[in-house]
């Protein structure tokens, strides 16, 4: 079951939606919404999926005064894709971006993604960014993206793209391809970039806007489910060889 929890009938209606799904991170979550909050542009709203956390994350929530704020509980954890679908269904913006809770946005972020998909063509449908990368002994590193319009949907491609984490896309173009497969182990967002590719573009801006909290604890650290979700998705999108390099 899913409760979504409108805080005021009166805001203004957003342009952007930051989809924030969480799952027992408070201590993460709460400067992540501190920075959607500080973000330069307007009008914006905040979605936060608690995935059945267990941590009072949802009395948190509840009891922010921010009528930007659009929480979504799940009485279960379905899962970090079922958590962004759910948080793509209660958007109210033109475009959806996201933002996994264990990461912070720049203030600019938002501005810049929406500056950057209002100056390319039609057939674009999301821009990404350059991002730093913090690990839990102090180790920071920038990664890098390709700069400019990305059209081939290659596995070498979509790689570089990286996480969800400051992504910014149309959400009728998510919608168009059914969002986030939850069938799948892992990198599902990588399954996600190769749908929009198939049939649109999108764009690289090589400037940092958001910062990733590298940790143990983080699903991404199983090899095995790692190599799974890539096996799966070469498979599905019919690509003969699953090896990314």
């Amino acid at each position: 079951m899913v409760t979504s929890i409108l805080k005021s009938e009166a805001h203004e209606r957003a342009r952007v939606s930051v989809v924030i799904p969480t799952y027992n991170r408070k201590e993460f979550l709460e400067q992540a919404v501190e920075t959607v909050q500080l973000q330069t542009y307007e009008p914006l709203e905040c979605v936060v999926v608690d995935d059945g956390s267990t941590d009072g994350t949802r009395e948190y929530l509840d009891a922010l005064d921010d009528d930007s704020l659009r929480p979504v509980y799940h009485d279960e954890n379905r899962g970090q894709s079922a958590a962004r679908n759910s948080g793509i269904e209660a958007a109210e913006g033109e475009y959806v971006m996201f933002l996994d809770s264990d990461d912070i946005l720049y203030p600019r972020a938002a501005e810049t993604l929406v500056s950057a998909m209002e100056t390319r063509s039609e057939d674009c449908v999301g821009v990404f960014t350059s991002e730093k990368q913090v690990k839990n002994n102090g180790r920071v590193r920038k990664r890098t993206v390709p700069s400019g319009l990305m059209t081939e949907p290659t596995l070498k491609n979509v790689r570089q793209i990286g996480s969800p984490t400051c992504t910014m896309f149309l959400r009728r173009a998510i919608e168009e391809v059914d969002g986030f497969d939850e069938s799948l182990p892992m990198r599902v967002d990588l399954d996600l970039y190769l749908k929009l590719l198939k049939r649109y573009s999108l764009f690289g801006v090589d400037e940092v806007c958001c910062e990733r909290r590298l940790h143990e604890s983080q699903i991404s650290n199983d090899d095995e489910k790692v190599g799974e979700g890539y096996r799966m998705i070469a498979e599905k999108h019919q690509i003969d060889d699953p090896q990314l390099d």
